[in-house]
């Protein structure tokens, strides 16, 4: 049998796929996230401890579950293979107070309520044959539901996709840097495509010169060519006068990896997005209940905002200046000076929106003489309304 999916390697483990809740581990507590690999590779006590308790999303899909995959994002729609675990019935904590446990101690200092930590446990225990895997097989992560700390999905909820591997390492890579580009590689041998080809296939793409390659729909991938970002199988079929049954997409992203062409995954992406925006929450939450430490990173914090490529760029905004201008407003627009509509029910602070003076995408800097904490009200005026007198 093939073991190119990770349903196929459950598969030669006589573990059901359906019955197997994989689950994609991404932590929304800034300082954990930032060391959660090392973790799962030197701290092996406490990253058990992690994931014996979940939210109620997770903590219901186990009690279907008799196996657990365990995984670590590692880069853009990747997860790291940890191990497999056997799914026991929930117990209470081993502890009456999580002070008392090494592991909770150490996940409390990296952000982690103790609230969190002192509820229902699973039982999991890890399968032997599965450890030589461990940091060692790479498989394409589509995404999955989120319980907010981690993401999850069953083997067999797409009998399509299967977890696609896509890359084995001879070594263990836990605990390493994660990759930071979105460009997809493969260890895969396959026909290159000259780089001018692709060229020609984009423009007549852009000329609709293309009749009857493709029906028009939504595309998953996109790959930037001269700067444009353009659905990746269509510019495909122009450039090889395919018509899109006659090839995957992931065959035309094998034949097209030596370009160092950036290829785009929307789904991966809108995914990263979503556990980016509760990370920066989460940070500037820690920003805010932490004052002193704040405002000692902000005296070297870079000016401008780092860009990232998606389609287009976003702006990665520093935590400690949102926190510096909330906490410089209190609870009162920094416009109109009116209170704030309301508080937010994550964490009870007042709900003020931090508005830049001169937009990051103008070249303003990122930070706290640039920004402002506005009621909705006030910042939609800053955006539509006339300037103030």
């Amino acid at each position: 049998m093939s073991t190119d999916r990770l349903t196929d390697w459950l598969q030669q483990q006589n573990i059901d796929p359906a019955t197997t809740l994989v689950m994609r581990h991404a932590p929304t507590e800034p300082e954990l996230r930032r060391a959660f690999g090392r973790i799962a590779a030197e701290e092996r006590a406490v990253f058990e401890t992690y994931q014996a308790y979940h939210n109620a999303k997770q903590h219901d899909d186990l009690l279907k579950a008799t196996h657990l995959v365990s995984c670590v994002a590692y880069g853009t729609g990747r997860a790291l293979f940890v191990g497999v675990y056997t799914v026991g019935s929930p117990v209470p904590p081993p502890h009456s107070n999580p002070d008392d446990d090494p592991s909770c101690r150490r996940l409390m200092s990296l952000g982690v309520p103790k609230s969190s930590i002192n509820q229902e446990w699973f039982d999991l225990n890890l399968l032997p044959p599965s450890a030589i895997h461990e940091g060692r097989m790479l498989f394409e992560w589509s995404g999955g539901s989120s319980g907010g700390r981690s993401w999850s999905r069953w083997a067999n909820s797409k009998p399509s996709d299967g977890f696609p591997i896509v890359e084995r390492f001879a070594a263990s890579v836990l605990g390493s840097p994660e990759p930071v580009t979105q460009l997809r590689r493969s260890s895969e041998a396959a026909d290159q495509i000259p780089l001018e080809q692709m060229r020609q296939g984009a423009r007549r793409f852009r000329r609709g010169d293309c009749a009857g390659l493709f029906e028009p729909q939504s595309c998953r991938f996109h790959v930037l060519i001269d700067g444009q970002a353009l659905p990746l199988k269509y510019v495909y079929a122009c450039a090889t006068d395919q018509s899109t049954d006659q090839f995957t997409t992931h065959v035309a992203i094998r034949r097209l990896n030596h370009l160092g062409l950036t290829i785009i995954d929307l789904k991966a992406q809108a995914e990263e997005e979503q556990e980016a925006a509760q990370v920066f929450d989460a940070e500037v939450v820690a920003a805010l209940n932490d004052p002193d430490a704040r405002r000692s990173r902000l005296k070297s914090a870079p000016r401008h905002a780092e860009r990232k490529p998606l389609l287009g760029f976003r702006f990665v905004r520093n935590a400690d200046v949102v926190a510096e201008v909330k906490d410089r407003a209190g609870d009162r627009c920094e416009r109109c000076g009116n209170q704030a509509p309301f508080n937010r029910v994550s964490d009870g602070t007042p709900y003020l929106e931090v508005h830049h003076k001169t937009p990051l995408a103008r070249g303003g800097p990122d930070t706290v003489e640039n920004a402002e904490a506005l009621c909705p009200n006030c910042h939609r005026h800053r955006h539509s309304g006339p300037p103030d007198s």
